[in-house]
């Protein structure tokens, strides 16, 4: 009988990015070596001493510019702004009972192909005078972007609302036009991605999923393959909801 049963539909909703960066420039997520002759920040690396980018850091990021977007769009409305960043990025206010996790989950991906052999000396700079410190040399040892350079994004929204898929989609474009920064170092120009590609997957409540993708073009140009009107949906919802 219970091979004749037929299987329920999986009523799971989520929403689901993974996107391809070049890197432009260099990018420098701090980790500090213990032995003598090591530089003095070295950018992270999983256990196979590979280069990574930390879901952490990247969430970090992302809320940032996300109160900056939503403070603009609500005009400093600050109950709504805090709702809706509480709602996606969780509230971890103990004392309250309103703390919950994160809906939103970042992937760590490994960066292919950076150039990680290069350290690179600066020095600090005296914000009274405006010169050099005279003790304060630092060396520096980030991940160098080259053609074939790949930084790789992925982001699961649980339960996902319009206004959370619209959110994570100007997110996107700050991204991909190297107008947000990642890592440490963005006063000197570090952490910028240019977009290649993004592949996005809608899963509905007992429905299929939805694939669709972007894609920019040799002219610079974008390619949508679907969901266009979906987006524009989801980018108002942001400011209307």
């Amino acid at each position: 009988t219970f091979a004749n049963d037929p299987l329920k539909k999986d009523k799971r909703i989520w929403f689901t990015m993974t996107a391809e960066f070049s890197l432009n420039g260099s990018l420098l997520v701090r980790s500090y070596g213990t032995e003598v002759g090591q530089p003095d920040s070295v950018h992270i690396r999983n256990g196979k001493d590979k280069p990574i980018l930390p879901g952490t850091s990247v969430a970090g990021a992302l809320r940032g510019r996300a109160k900056r977007i939503l403070n603009v769009l609500h005009d400093n409305d600050d109950t709504k702004v805090r709702h809706h960043l509480n709602d996606l990025f969780g509230d971890d206010n103990m004392k309250s009972e309103k703390a919950k996790a994160s809906r939103l989950i970042v992937e760590e991906h490994e960066i292919t192909e950076g150039v990680v052999d290069l350290v690179q000396n600066r020095v600090a700079i005296d914000r009274f005078t405006g010169g050099a410190k005279d003790t304060a040399l630092l060396s520096e040892q980030p991940v160098f972007g080259k053609k074939g350079t790949i930084v790789k994004l992925g982001f699961t929204i649980r339960e996902p609302e319009n206004r959370d898929m619209g959110l994570l989609l100007l997110l996107l474009k700050d991204l991909w036009t190297s107008d947000l920064s990642l890592g440490g170092g963005s006063s000197i120009g570090r952490g910028r991605l240019s977009g290649n590609k993004a592949c996005f997957e809608w899963k509905q409540a007992g429905q299929d999923v939805k694939p669709w993708s972007i894609e920019t073009n040799k002219d610079g140009s974008l390619s949508i393959s679907s969901m266009r009107d979906e987006m524009e949906q989801w980018a108002r919802a942001v400011r209307d909801e």
